[in-house]
This record gives C-alpha cells, sequence and structure tokens, in this order.
C-alpha cells in the first residue's frame, strides 16, 4: 500500500465497519418501534370499545369499514347494540392484544392483531380468539386504523381493504372451552375472504 494511503484507509475501515453494524441495528429498532405502535393503538381500540368510549373507537376504526355497513354511524350503532347485548360478560376483563404480523408493502405498513377474551359461555369457561386487521398510511407506521374480521372473514376482506396484502394471513376465530379448541371458520371459508381477481368484463 502506498504511504500516503494509509492515512485515509486507516479512517474509513472504522467508519465502514460503524456502518455496517449500525444499519440492521437501526432496523430492528425501527421494527421494535412500528410493533409497538401497532399494540399501543390495537390496545386503543380494544379499551375504546371496552369502556364504551365510542368516540376513540370511531377514530380508531378503519375508514373502509363504511364500504360494508354504509356509514361509520350505521357500524358504530352495531356495535353499541353488541356491547349491550353481552353487557355482564365484557365486563368482565378487557381483551388482550398481541401483534401476531406486520408488513410494510410499498406505500403502507399493514399488521394482523389477536385479539383473545377470556369469558364465559353457556356455563363453561371460554377463551375466544379473534383477529384485527389494522393499516398505517404512511411509511413510518405512526397512525393506524383497524377493522375486526372475526365477523366478516366469510366477506372479501379487500371490499373493506382492496389493498390488503397476499402476505398477511388472518388466522380461523377459535374458541376453547376449558381448554379443548374448536375453529369457529373452516379452512374453506377463510380461504373465500381471499381477496379474488375479477373476469376480464365482468364488474
Amino acid at each position: 500500500m502506498r504511504p500516503y494511503l494509509k492515512p485515509i484507509f486507516t479512517l474509513l475501515l472504522p467508519a465502514c465497519l460503524f456502518l455496517s453494524v449500525s444499519h440492521p441495528a437501526r432496523a430492528q429498532v425501527d421494527s421494535a418501534a412500528i410493533k409497538q405502535r401497532i399494540f399501543v393503538f390495537a390496545d386503543s381500540l380494544v379499551r375504546s370499545y371496552f369502556e364504551k368510549d365510542w368516540n376513540t373507537y370511531i377514530k380508531l376504526t378503519h375508514a373502509g369499514i363504511v364500504r360494508l355497513y354504509g356509514s361509520m354511524d350505521t357500524y358504530v350503532g352495531i356495535q353499541q347494540k353488541v356491547r349491550a347485548r353481552f353487557e355482564d360478560v365484557l365486563e368482565e376483563k378487557k381483551e388482550e392484544v398481541t401483534v401476531k404480523q406486520f408488513v410494510f408493502t410499498g406505500n403502507n405498513w399493514q399488521c394482523i392483531v389477536q385479539r383473545v377474551h377470556d369469558t364465559h359461555l353457556g356455563g363453561k369457561s371460554a377463551k375466544i380468539t379473534t383477529y384485527m386487521v389494522g393499516q398505517s398510511k404512511d411509511d413510518t407506521g405512526n397512525d393506524w386504523k383497524f377493522f375486526d374480521v372475526a365477523d366478516n372473514l366469510l366477506v372479501n376482506i379487500s371490499s373493506i381493504m382492496p389493498d390488503f396484502s397476499d402476505e398477511l394471513v388472518v388466522p380461523e376465530k377459535k374458541i376453547a372451552y376449558d381448554g379443548v379448541e374448536t375453529s369457529a371458520v373452516t379452512t374453506a371459508e377463510r380461504t373465500a375472504a381471499k381477496p379474488k381477481k375479477k373476469a376480464p368484463g365482468k364488474k
């Protein structure tokens, strides 16, 4: 090596080593931060339903739900009736949420969040596991909106969120009575919920 290149090489080598280590670490921190943001927003949605804070519930609900119900007011009205019907059961304990999957599609973030509710059904202890789809329409994943697929799985999810990513997998709703698990939706029904391509000339 030429003598006058040694000082430059000596300065560049530590810088290269720093960049090769710092970039993966930064990516990991970013992913962890986004996952935490998803959890905070999803937990806030579940809490708002539990506490009947409908203003917050609306703010955290995916706007695409309007395509299915006609208006946000109609959708929230239905949720309020369901909430009132199961008042005693829902007072037991707020659902627990877990971020199961999240992906960046190129222009927005999407995720699957698990909801688990320990309750009693028919005089038996029951654990109900359902799922929500979430979306953040920015590349930073700072703001999230969700919709519950527990009752909408038979409906094409793309009717609510047309850009739903094929990378996301929505598990089946499950109910476990005294530890014995049953599936509430069949594999065929789950497949039917996948976005379908339209045939040429058909609307």
